[in-house]
């Protein structure tokens, strides 16, 4: 999806004053980030680059999460900043059932 439409679906929930042109990662984290080589350490379900932004966003509906989760994105911030440099709005939407525990 194009980024103004991106941003106008998630606006609501994230940090998102203005347009970002975001780019889907989905399997290009594995040759992005050295530190994860081909190995399968991390599924982010959506992981969503711009040249100022990042757009993170985890789904749990009928599965358990833990604080593993919340982990992997923060080594994937950490791992972006070394990479493609630092960004002005990081942003992690965790999507899960009202009545979750």
């Amino acid at each position: 999806m194009p980024g103004d439409v991106i941003t106008e679906i998630f606006a609501p929930f994230v940090e998102a004053t203005r347009c970002h042109e975001y780019h889907l990662q989905g399997r290009a984290i594995r040759k992005r980030y050295d530190w994860i080589g081909d190995r399968n350490v991390t599924s982010p379900d959506s992981f969503l680059l711009s040249k100022d932004a990042i757009l993170a966003i985890e789904l749990k509906f009928n599965a358990k999460t833990s604080l593993d989760q919340l982990g992997k994105y923060i080594a994937l911030f950490a791992g972006e900043e070394l990479v493609g440099g630092g960004r002005t709005c990081l942003n992690l939407l965790y999507v899960f059932p009202s009545r979750a525990e």
